[in-house]
């Protein structure tokens, strides 16, 4: 995007000039601890950079940005943190398209426990689900214990299988309150909202 941003810009600079002016919104909190502002937010999506200018990150113990790292939550296109949010979530609790964590949530989820339309994991509940121990979903593979319409595994669709996931309802998609939960949260919006701020505090 960068690259034809800059071809753009040298073919048809009065196209871009306009969008180019745009102000960069940023918020970073005056407290902080340990060195990293409580809060860090930085606009992203419609703001656009100057040809060549690389995404800068938001970093803090809160974060939310096109790129955002923070210790407790993170949210962004890039999301790292305790707890994460967005197109690429990484963090202890992961919700996104791609989520990689200990709990790994959404889309394609990969984790310890891992729960989406594709989900790889120790325990793993969606779509197609590959799980180490346990597996559950339409297709589904695992070491030790797999439930689902199509399913490879020591113990397939038997009443160990089946007394497992009887033990841990919320893996069980059939279920209404773990499918209402996880089809609300997919429609929900994962990032800071966008505002034109302009001003930067420090």
């Amino acid at each position: 995007m960068m690259q034809l941003r800059e071809e753009e810009q040298r073919c048809h600079p009065e196209l871009l000039h306009a969008t180019l002016r745009l102000k960069r919104g940023e918020y970073r909190s005056r407290a902080t601890l340990f060195g990293l502002p409580l809060v860090h937010w930085r606009s992203f999506g419609k703001v656009a950079g100057r040809p060549g200018e690389k995404v800068q990150p938001a970093i803090g113990w809160i974060a939310c940005g096109e790129r955002a790292y923070g210790i407790l939550y993170a949210s962004g296109g890039i999301a790292v943190g305790g707890i994460s949010t967005g197109a690429l979530s990484i963090g202890l609790l992961s919700f996104g398209g791609l989520s990689i964590g200990l709990l790994g949530f959404r889309g394609f989820a990969i984790g310890v426990l891992a729960l989406g339309g594709g989900a790889i994991g120790w325990v793993a509940s969606g779509g197609m689900a590959l799980g180490w121990h346990a597996a559950m979903g339409g297709m589904v593979a695992a070491h030790e214990l797999a439930y689902g319409g199509a399913a490879l595994g020591n113990h397939v669709n038997d009443s160990v299988a089946r007394e497992f996931f009887l033990r841990h309802r919320w893996l069980d998609f059939r279920q209404a309150g773990p499918r209402n939960l996880f089809w609300d949260s997919l429609f929900r919006a994962d990032v800071c909202p966008d505002d034109d701020w302009d001003v930067v505090a420090t």
